[in-house]
């Protein structure tokens, strides 16, 4: 595809204008590009996924697990792929051989035949009826003619020409690629635009040498034979045709020539993003990631019990496994796992579900508490911290551990910590301060907080009245945590939890 793009644009406007050593350097350019683009990250990626029925999550790929039993059609495919390439093979075994063949040929003509040399190039003398041509750093010509004077002096300068620009390698290179891609046929159309470029660039600097277009364009036409051996070699007679003779009498502005040579960039930067491989990035699979997550997300609060704070400060309590697609979606996602170590693959993300009838409190402005113990489990993204400032470590506390309550006496809530203002004058290594806490509140009892209008809730559900009552004052024994709660109306909550 790249390949035949490029050869196009080419044809249509490189091909017709006087500006050979670039077209020479383009067509070279377009066959090595053309190899190398599909493995340079440069391609746009689109991405088509497949996925299951039902779900809409997962993509499906269908492969071919191991230890499958090949059927009969798998293998007229196995068997036909390796006829293909068992005629692959001739071919280029055939292709091959011609080609050697072809350059024992020339390397043998010129150990046999005596030879001249004129500016460093060797003119092999030839017994047989030839035209002039060249290969590498030889000039195969007519022994005869050549030492009774009748080949023309441009004609040896022309080959002169193939020879120095080094013409030959162009053929051998692409005559290499025709072995090896044989069945491509674009590149033979290469081959010949490169050949046919080579006797416009030879053609231009005779004329420039000698200034007679007419004389040259008829001494060419006296020449017209045909050379059954250099298929590799550069020689006036190949492809003469109505192209060659046109081009020695036209006219290209510098300006034209300017925009075609900065047209092809623009194509080369489509070839890229077209035909380029498409960049892998560390955000691949950046779907089936994100499904993936949301699976964890299930796994991971399958067992709790979720409490929406709403504004007003009432609370919807409700299992996860009964919440809509709507409210799930308003539950944060669980921790993001550790690092992990430079070089090695992230994993997929496999959390360990909460334990039954935990409480997970999420408010509206996204803050999620495990527990309702005041912990934040899962905080919104925090703000880029402002550089601290020195100060002294406290050393806070240790709270000692609350008595059981006696006959349905609450115990108080822990008191807020105490925040030190003081700044240190220096900063010593093991240098704390102890902070005494405040006394705390006289006990609360249960009957107390119902009447100030407390919510009660008794292993994640809502409790009445009598039944909170009940429990504090008859099965305290069996309770394992009380806390209570403020919201920001000043309303308590009391969550009770079992042993």
């Amino acid at each position: 595809m790249i390949l035949g793009v490029l050869l196009l644009f080419y044809r249509v406007f490189l091909e017709k204008e006087k500006m050979h050593q670039f077209n020479r350097a383009y067509l070279l350019f377009a066959v090595v590009f053309s190899f190398v683009v599909p493995i340079l990250p440069t391609g746009i990626q689109f991405m088509e996924l497949t996925t299951a029925a039902g779900n809409g999550l997962n993509p499906t790929i269908d492969t071919i697990p191991s230890g499958t039993i090949m059927t009969e059609d798998m293998g007229v495919d196995f068997h036909f792929g390796w006829i293909l390439w068992a005629m692959y093979v001739v071919v280029f075994c055939y292709l091959g051989n011609q080609f050697f063949k072809s350059i024992r040929e020339l390397i043998h003509a010129k150990k046999e035949y005596n030879h001249d040399e004129i500016n460093g190039i060797s003119i092999v003398l030839m017994d047989k009826k030839i035209s002039p041509f060249t290969f590498m750093n030889w000039i195969y010509i007519n022994k005869k003619e050549y030492e009774e004077k009748k080949i023309a002096p441009q004609l040896i300068d022309h080959e002169l020409v193939h020879a120095l620009e080094k013409h030959s390698w162009d053929v051998l290179f692409i005559e290499a690629l025709i072995t090896i891609f044989w069945f491509n046929p674009i590149l033979r159309a290469y081959k010949k635009a490169i050949q046919l470029n080579h006797e416009f660039l030879a053609d231009d600097s005779v004329l420039k040498k000698y200034n007679k277009v007419q004389s040259y364009q008829h001494l060419l036409l006296d020449t017209i034979e045909n050379n059954s051996m250099i298929s590799l070699a550069s020689n006036i007679n190949f492809h003469l045709t109505q192209k060659r003779l046109k081009m020695m009498t036209k006219h290209s502005s510098l300006k034209r020539k300017r925009v075609l040579v900065l047209s092809t960039i623009p194509l080369i930067i489509g070839m890229l993003l077209c035909f380029g491989s498409p960049a892998v990035s560390q955000s691949e699979n950046t779907f089936i990631h994100e499904s993936q997550q949301s699976i964890d997300i299930d796994e991971y609060y399958k067992n709790a019990i979720i409490h929406f704070v709403q504004k007003d400060g009432s609370i919807k309590v409700s299992p996860y496994a009964k919440l809509s697609d709507n409210e799930k979606a308003k539950v944060p996602p669980p921790p993001p796992p550790p690092p992990t170590i430079p070089g090695e693959k992230r994993t997929n993300m496999n959390f360990k579900s909460l334990s039954e009838g935990t409480i997970v409190k999420v408010t509206e402005d996204g803050n999620v508490f495990v527990n309702a113990n005041g912990d934040m489990a899962i905080p919104k993204p925090p703000k880029p911290p402002k550089p601290p400032k020195p100060e002294k470590a406290l050393k806070p506390n240790k709270a000692p551990k609350p008595p059981k309550a006696p006959n349905g006496v609450l115990p108080p809530p822990p008191p807020p910590p105490v925040k030190d203002t003081r700044k240190a004058k220096s900063l010593k290594a093991n240098s704390q301060m102890l902070v005494p806490p405040p006394p705390p509140p006289p006990p609360v009892t249960m009957e107390e907080l119902i009447k100030e209008g407390a919510d009660v809730y008794i292993d994640g559900k809502k409790a009445t009245d009598e039944e909170a009552k009940a429990l504090s004052e008859n099965d305290m024994d069996d309770i394992e945590t009380i806390e209570v709660k403020l919201d920001e109306n000043g309303k308590k909550t009391v969550y009770i939890k079992r042993k």
